[in-house]
């Protein structure tokens, strides 16, 4: 929300510095907007959130899934019910 809000700003302040030589009192108003000014200031936004916030910025996030392994490891609990995949008993010991 805030990049949003603080790229429409960064489009009309960029759009201001670009005509600084010309303008009038109508270009300070309603009309002119820079769209690559919003870019630029809306990815600077999300920049500083991140490193204010320290989230994660290029790995993945907590709300993001991890990819599972389409083969079962030892520690799902669907493969403890498969044949040959009991708990293993204590080694056995010759009697006498």
């Amino acid at each position: 929300m805030a990049a949003a809000v603080i790229g429409v700003a960064g489009g009309k302040l960029y759009y201001l510095a670009e005509h600084a030589g010309s303008l009038t009192p109508h270009d300070v108003g309603s009309s002119g907007f820079t769209w690559y000014g919003g870019l630029i200031a809306g990815i600077a936004t999300v920049v500083v959130m991140v490193r204010r916030y320290e989230l994660p910025f290029w790995g993945s996030s907590p709300a993001s899934p991890q990819p599972r392994s389409p083969w079962p490891t030892a520690s799902d609990e669907s493969v403890a019910s498969w044949p040959g995949t009991a708990p293993t008993a204590s080694p056995r010991t010759s009697p006498g």
